[in-house]
């Protein structure tokens, strides 16, 4: 049985109305085309991640409750604040990043938080080289604002509610924390045109 037909009997079984059937196969169909997980509702995501409907809703839109702060000393001087997940919003962190953010392409120049890739990969691309710039973008992760996440989870095909809690759990005072798992993953795919302009430049 094909995938289309098995969503289907799905839907119609479930009491869904026929008429309202292809609307909810384009939804389906996106999605599945990508390989990332059908979504319906923020209820559904619970029970994909394996977590209760309420404590979900509260890290939603409670998500400052469950980080704790401390601080660790830069190489260059001064101290970088690291914001760490407790281990039920890692856990839907981790969920996240293995069943959708693993799925998604990321610039090809990218080495760090990539699979297979090192700062040794990173290095070998620059022997030869008269000149190495190097630089370090201030409050790179806090800078990503949550309206961009949001919009890449929309753009994957996810419904307006399901996209806000997607991103709700990724970010923290509308932006991507630093000690978030989902944070270097999200700041690679997001910044891919990025990456991908000053490919040009070189």
């Amino acid at each position: 049985m094909k995938l289309s037909d098995e969503w289907n009997l799905y839907l119609l079984d479930r009491g869904i109305s026929s008429h309202l059937v292809p609307q909810y196969m384009s939804y389906i169909e996106k999605l599945t085309s990508q390989n990332i997980p059908v979504i319906f509702e923020v209820e559904h995501l619970a029970k994909l991640i394996g977590i209760e409907y309420r404590a979900l809703n509260k890290m939603v839109y409670g998500t400052n409750d469950f980080y704790r702060e401390f601080k660790i000393p830069k190489r260059s001087g001064g101290e970088r604040i690291i914001s760490a997940p407790y281990p039920s919003l890692l856990l839907c962190q981790s969920w996240i990043y293995e069943s959708i953010l693993k799925s998604c392409s990321v610039h090809y120049s990218a080495h760090a938080y990539t699979t297979n890739k090192s700062i040794v990969t990173n290095a070998v691309q620059h022997l030869g080289a008269k000149a190495l710039l190097k630089m370090d973008m201030k409050d790179f992760f806090p800078s990503i604002s949550i309206n961009w996440v949001v919009n890449f989870f929309s753009n994957l095909g996810y419904s307006n509610n399901v996209s806000h809690a997607l991103a709700s759990i990724c970010c923290l005072d509308d932006g991507l924390p630093q000690g978030a798992s989902t944070s270097p993953a999200l700041s690679n795919i997001l910044l891919m045109s990025f990456d991908r302009r000053v490919c040009v430049l070189t």
